[in-house]
């Protein structure tokens, strides 16, 4: 992380990179090969996440393999290694492992001994960036964490020690044992992260972010969410984790100094949640516009190639590069969005956000309020109101900028970037393009960036048209 911050790059991942070969699923060869890390590259990805490709484990040639590939096209790994699952382990099923808080201090010295001789073998490698530790730990495996990341960080020093957590909307028992919950006997027994009527979910994740953070100390906080979902007949309906994860966690990057780094979703209608859908052009955009809006230092993809581990499963559709190695619709989204991004990188890399403004109405092809009334969960599609949770909104003027108007809800993030005052337009729907005008105090210089292209104007009045879900950057000189 503290690499990207310094180069003003902004970290673009790819979760499950190329896999090595399988005989699941038809017995798939391996797709990690110089022409698919090329792919990668040509993408816009510039750090990728081993998946199946695990050090200490059969795969481990792979992983090097990786590495290499990576060097040769100019991205950074983020490695996975075995060991870890010795220090997440809570007992049960995984794999016969002892749970970690069972074991004596020599044993886990003797741990911390294994994971270093382990780093060692790869740690000097040009393409290793960090390692994937682990992906959706319980609040019970943070101490833990924690120990594996001192070990870390003495033997990879300016390396990223990678962590992934879940979205809000989880299970008592999810929060405190980790995605791994079904191994683990027992109910969980920590109070904050019971469900309890008129707590909003993210109140109960205040409690694992505020314990990770104080424990583990990271360097960043990653977390996935995948909004694009069909809740009955609504069929455009996006869910509001689009918006109250990032405004959340900018809200506690202002207290903790924390960046936070969002998913994006490539595809839909995996692991049996068909509702799931799987999302357009319009979509891809929103889903990038909405976290850089509230200051993300970095994005993900998930899955940016087809996984291993779905490759049973006839109906899922995923990933920028699908289940046999080709280009899919989302690599064409992505890549033109990705251009964007890049073009914005060095101003958001080192902005602030201060506020948030609102104008225009919600537009996005929902049902009637009676009939959302009828749906189960009908709550969690965004209707057009922010979430309350750590809310900077605030009505114009606001510094320089007098008024604005839309006729379709546009957002704007008013950041602050190296003395200047800079603002993030969005178009808030995925279905309906929109025009909006914002209105200056006087005339100014300004840097315009959209569509990839920065341009230079001096005006009091800046009108733009934007796609669904599209965003610009204007910089005040």
């Amino acid at each position: 992380m503290k690499e990207f911050l310094k180069n003003k790059e902004m970290p673009i991942g790819a979760y499950c990179s190329p896999q090595p070969a399988t005989k699941r699923g038809g017995g798939k060869e391996s797709r990690i090969t110089l022409q698919q890390y090329k792919l990668l590259k040509e993408c816009g990805v510039n750090v990728v996440y081993c998946h199946n490709e695990v050090f200490g484990t059969e795969t481990e040639k792979d992983a090097f393999l990786a590495l290499d590939y990576a060097k040769e096209v100019g991205v950074k790994c983020y490695v996975r290694d075995a060991i870890a699952w010795e220090y997440i382990s809570l007992g049960g099923a995984e794999h016969g492992k002892r749970s970690y808080l069972t074991l004596t201090d020599e044993e886990k010295d003797d741990l911390d001994k294994r994971f270093e001789t382990s780093l060692k073998r790869y740690c000097n490698h040009e393409a290793f960036g960090g390692i994937s530790f682990w992906d959706e730990p319980g609040y019970d495996s943070f101490d833990a964490i924690a120990r594996a990341k001192t070990v870390f960080e003495r033997v990879c020093p300016n390396k990223t020690f990678y962590v992934n957590h879940f979205p809000y909307y989880i299970t008592p028992e999810q929060f405190q044992f980790g995605y791994w919950c079904r191994n683990k006997r027992g109910e969980g027994n920590i109070p904050q992260f019971q469900v309890v009527e008129g707590i909003r979910n993210i109140q109960r994740y205040d409690y694992l972010y505020k314990g990770f953070i104080e424990k583990v100390k990271p360097e960043l906080f990653s977390y996935d969410a995948y909004p694009f979902s069909t809740l009955g007949t609504a069929e455009t309906g996006v869910h509001e984790v689009l918006w109250e994860m990032p405004q959340y966690l900018s809200g506690m990057e202002r207290e903790t100094g924390v960046p936070y780094w969002a998913f994006l979703q490539a595809g839909g209608m995996w692991e049996g949640s068909t509702h799931v859908r799987l999302p357009n052009e319009a979509e891809c955009r929103l889903g990038v516009s909405v976290p850089l809006l509230y200051g993300a230092k970095g994005l993900q993809l998930f899955p940016y190639m087809f996984p291993n581990d779905w490759l049973d499963d006839p109906v899922a559709q995923a990933g920028v590069i699908g289940r046999n190695g080709e280009k899919t619709v989302w690599y064409g989204y992505y890549q033109e969005i990705f251009k964007h991004v890049k073009a914005m990188q060095s101003r958001l890399m080192t902005a602030k956000l201060n506020a948030v403004v609102s104008v225009g109405k919600y537009e996005n092809g929902l049902p009637s309020k009676e009939e959302l009334a009828q749906i189960q969960w009908s709550d969690c599609i965004y209707q057009g109101e922010l979430p309350k949770c750590k809310n900077i909104e605030v009505q114009l003027p606001y510094k320089s900028l007098k008024s604005a108007s839309a006729k379709t809800q546009c957002l704007i993030g008013c950041m602050e970037n190296d003395g200047k005052e800079m603002y993030f337009v969005v178009n808030n729907s995925t279905q309906v393009s929109a025009e909006i005008t914002l209105d200056f105090d006087n005339a100014y210089e300004f840097r315009v960036v959209c569509q990839g292209k920065e341009s230079a104007r001096k005006t009091a009045q800046i009108s733009v048209n934007l796609l669904a879900g599209e965003c610009i950057l204007i910089e005040k000189e």
